[in-house]
């Protein structure tokens, strides 16, 4: 193999004997690597004084209570229902099938407005039948009032003759015989006036029975048709169209709007602040961003024996525009006030740092703009409200609890007084 000279410009060939690399020759990841501790503990120190700053340098906004001397309602609450005084489930009393509707689920109607229409053909025979049994049993007692003209006719005729023969035998010119046979037809004429006076009692009998008869079958026909029995909303339907529907089975459900009210059950340790005409306020469970305003209209007698609440009754003001039977509603009743308390809204009250319960306590925040935990004692609790009877100053703020600890800065964004 033929020997290349090494190319006599290149810097290693003026010394082949140097044991130090030139420059030029060393690797760049060699520099990197020891550059690597630095830039991890340059980035460390960069990080926690990113941390820092934000936790205790940066502020967070946050709502606050200013602490003073108030007045506290004292409120009494519960769940409740949307319910009605003024409802009625219509039913059949007879047996058939659905041939009309005259109203849907949501649909006002007046009273008298026809809702349900049940067939008729058996009943409307039965009433035809009904009403020729009536006129033949007219008919009857008519023949036998007729009877009777006969019979006074003839009694009288009789009686007439029996006198004449006693008059005659007297002066001895009718024969006893003759007499005998007068006075016998005068006592059959009176006989055959008593037996047509029952005959009439009977016929008569048979036409009132026979109306009573043609009444029940009109009666029953009625049924076939339902009306409103007052104005409301058709809150249920049960029926369908065609369906066959048996005598007593719910088909329709009718409201009085007028007549809502909702009924609270309300814990009977608290019963003994209620009262017909205490003010109270509504949330739908539907709409619990709007409050309704009610009254206490009565309080129940009596105590359920598992739950031990009472029921109550409120008449609410106004109702929202979409409302049902059966929805929940809660219910505070303010049965009275407490005057000079300090208290904070409940959702305030805040758990020792570090402990997810133990010590009753809130945040402060303090002249530096700082939040500070701090324990205080309670007292009465009403209406999210609580009364604070230790550790608290009026004119201290106290702030919402959310993400807060010792020394954060607080930036207040709203003052809650």
């Amino acid at each position: 193999m033929p020997i290349i000279d090494p190319d006599p410009t290149h810097p290693r060939a003026a010394d082949p004997r140097s044991s130090h690399p030139h420059p030029l020759d060393r690797r760049p990841g060699r520099l990197l690597r020891r550059m690597v501790p630095w830039l991890l503990a340059a980035g460390m120190v960069l990080m926690a004084a990113t941390l820092i700053h934000r936790r205790y340098v940066v502020p967070i906004d946050r709502t606050g209570f200013t602490a003073a001397i108030r007045v506290m309602p004292l409120v009494v609450s519960g769940p409740g229902t949307l319910d009605a005084t003024i409802r009625a489930t219509l039913a059949s009393r007879v047996s058939g099938r659905v041939l009309a509707l005259g109203a849907e689920r949501g649909e006002w109607v007046e009273a008298g407005h026809l809702l349900i229409r049940l067939d008729a053909y058996d009943l409307t025979g039965s009433l035809a039948a009904a009403e020729a049994d009536h006129a033949g049993a007219r008919q009857a007692a008519d023949q036998a009032r007729a009877a009777r003209r006969e019979a006074v006719a003839s009694a009288t005729e009789a009686d007439r003759r029996y006198r004449r023969s006693r008059t005659l035998s007297a002066r001895g010119a009718v024969s006893p015989a003759t007499l005998d046979a007068d006075r016998t037809a005068a006592e059959t004429g009176v006989a055959a006036i008593a037996r047509a006076d029952a005959m009439i009692r009977e016929r008569d009998a048979a036409v009132v029975a026979a109306a009573a008869a043609v009444d029940a079958v009109r009666a029953r026909l009625a049924d076939t048709a339902i009306p409103a029995p007052f104005d409301g909303v058709v809150t249920d339907r049960a029926a369908d169209l065609g369906s066959l529907v048996g005598a007593g089975a719910p088909l329709m459900d009718l409201v009085d709007p007028r007549s809502l009210i909702v009924t609270a059950r309300i814990d009977e340790s608290r019963m003994s602040g209620l009262a017909p005409g205490q003010p109270a306020t509504l949330i739908f469970r539907s709409d619990p961003d709007q409050v309704w305003r009610a009254a206490v209209a009565r309080v129940g007698r009596a105590v359920d024996a598992e739950t031990r609440e009472v029921m109550v009754d409120l008449v609410p003001e106004n109702l929202p525009g979409h409302w049902a039977l059966g929805q929940r509603v809660d219910v505070q009743i303010l049965t009275g006030e407490r005057m000079g308390v300090t208290w904070v809204p409940g959702a305030m009250l805040a758990p020792r740092p570090g402990q997810p319960a133990g010590d009753s306590g809130v945040w402060l925040l303090g002249q530096d703009g700082r939040a500070r935990w701090r324990r205080i004692t309670l007292g009465l609790v009403s209406a999210g409200r609580v009364e604070v009877t230790d550790g608290l100053i009026p004119g201290e703020v106290v702030l919402a609890p959310d993400d807060l600890y010792p020394l954060r800065r607080v930036r207040l964004v709203e003052d809650a007084r």
